[in-house]
């Protein structure tokens, strides 16, 4: 697979305010980057067109599609996230000034 087009992947990212599409935690509130994913991956047909990416967190990337595990035949399962990395995100979007931010920790927090 071919690595998605950098200008894709900034309009993408402009489309959607730097800010993971699930939990909305921002950009700036992270200690990495925000991730493009496909809403219908590329081997099963679908294209490299911002109509067909989304941004994610590390976090919320996971939890929409799971890694596939070594030596598996393309079965998921789910990942287990630590409690502290669960409790960072929290901490960071509580001390964040943004309310949309805080609103959707504990609206998305029956979901997770």
């Amino acid at each position: 697979m071919t690595p998605l087009k950098e200008s894709i992947r900034q309009e993408v990212l402009t489309r959607d305010n730097n800010t993971c599409q699930r939990c909305k935690i921002s950009e700036d509130a992270l200690s990495h980057s925000l991730e493009i994913h496909d809403k219908k991956r590329r081997r099963d047909g679908g294209a490299d067109i911002p109509d067909n990416l989304i941004t994610y967190c590390h976090r919320c990337h996971k939890i929409v599609e799971p890694p596939i595990p070594k030596g598996s035949k393309g079965s998921r399962k789910v990942c287990m996230f630590s409690l502290r990395d669960e409790l960072d995100i929290a901490l960071k979007i509580i001390i964040s000034n943004n309310i949309t931010m805080r609103k959707g920790l504990f609206l998305n927090s029956k979901s997770l």
